[in-house]
């Protein structure tokens, strides 16, 4: 079969080959025993313009938002397909099983009328805006950024206190957008977890010099994801069968 045809499933399973070795490399570059769990997963970006209106699936699974949000309103969202998914744990590559489908919204409007607080979540949503990697050492600690940093309301940053409280398994992370080129608007976010605080090496805060290693060895990783994604892209055009029904990326 051409390479152009292959399933999108096939595709999906290459994709979490990479993502375990990245996850893999995080772990190693923390120095981390052996049962401390590390994950890896992509969230699709879905363009506003291209999302349907009223009630569908995809609000049925957006997160930390106003109940009544306005898909089309958004700038996208970043949509999290667990086929899209693995951890250092998973047997035979498979998909994380502590992860459930879920949706972020990215917003058009950035800060809040004064300039002073974010309207975008931290996280993944926060580094496909920035184009930058966004990382938190503590994830406990993401409401309370919610209320001094960003420009949302109580329901929301309880939103962001109870999932993240019920998430053991994301007790740190790191978000990096994945894009062709600098100025380019990322196709998707890789995000990296681990379940203690932490995660490269950011107990006594962020240092810079550490960040840019590892942004630096992941370079290679994310190449090769950014090929990958354009691939299901064609398999899922072409009408290939996907396990996961994943729809493929959106520019």
């Amino acid at each position: 079969m051409p390479a152009e045809e292959l399933p999108a499933a096939s595709v999906e399973r290459a994709i979490r080959i990479v993502l375990s070795e990245v996850a893999a490399l995080a772990h190693d570059f923390d120095g981390r025993a052996r049962d401390v769990l590390y994950a890896a997963n992509i969230m699709l970006f879905r363009p506003g313009e291209s999302l349907p209106s009223g009630r569908t699936a995809l609000t049925e699974r957006l997160r930390f938002a106003e109940p009544e949000t306005d898909l089309t309103a958004l700038e996208g969202v970043l949509d999290l397909c667990v086929e899209l998914s693995t951890t250092t744990q998973a047997e035979d590559y498979g998909p994380d099983k502590d992860l459930q489908p879920m949706a972020l919204p990215v917003p058009r409007v950035k800060r809040s009328p004064d300039g002073r607080r974010s309207r975008v979540l931290p996280g993944a949503p926060r580094a496909y805006s920035e184009r930058l990697l966004d990382i938190y050492a503590d994830t406990h600690t993401l409401g309370q950024w919610c209320r001094e940093k960003g420009d949302f309301s109580e329901t929301v940053c309880t939103q962001v206190d109870d999932y993240f409280r019920s998430q053991q398994s994301v007790r740190s992370f790191v978000a990096v957008p994945l894009m062709q080129l600098r100025d380019a608007r990322p196709l998707a976010v890789l995000n990296i977890h681990r379940n203690s605080e932490g995660i490269l090496r950011t107990r006594a805060g962020s240092d810079p010099e550490v960040l840019d290693q590892f942004s630096a060895l992941l370079g290679p990783f994310s190449s090769t994801l950014l090929l990958l994604l354009a691939r299901l892209d064609r398999s899922t055009a072409l009408g290939a069968p996907s396990v996961s029904g994943s729809q493929g990326v959106r520019h």
